[in-house]
């Protein structure tokens, strides 16, 4: 299967490169569509990927964009949001597993998110819990 096939598959426009902007290569979400260029398809590619293409999803569907004004706890939210989103759908549609070491950098950036929000002193929301169990270091 080929990224292309996949963007296909998930109802996401794809630009190979067309397009005049440069980072194709690492991919970026720009106009409602994924920017990537076709390369052979690996676990850590593909987790890349659907990273982006949730991204497109969540646009289409759903509040869980940062924006200016949002709240503090849709930061923490988010990226957390963007990797279940990664991982179900490569377990149950895909059928294959990324290995914890794909995340360590969203875990990161959420925990760092986590930490700010409490001293803030904002209400924990139930959530939290969950959210702070998966982004523990290894």
């Amino acid at each position: 299967m080929t990224y292309a096939e996949l963007a296909e598959r998930y109802g996401v426009p794809l630009c190979q490169g067309e397009c005049a902007v440069k980072g194709h290569e690492k991919g970026f979400v720009a106009r409602g569509g994924v920017h990537w260029r076709e390369r052979r398809v690996t676990r850590l590619g593909l987790y890349r990927f659907l990273l982006l293409v949730a991204e497109v999803e969540f646009a289409r569907v759903s509040t869980l964009l940062i924006r200016p004004g949002m709240g503090a706890w849709m930061r923490v939210q988010y990226p957390y949001a963007l990797h279940m989103w990664a991982q179900k759908t490569a377990v149950n549609d895909l059928r294959v597993r990324f290995p914890r070491s794909f995340s360590s950098t969203r875990r990161a950036l959420v925990r760092a998110r986590m930490r700010d929000y409490a001293a803030r002193g904002l209400p924990k929301p139930p959530e939290w819990e969950r959210i702070h169990r998966w982004a523990a270091p290894e």
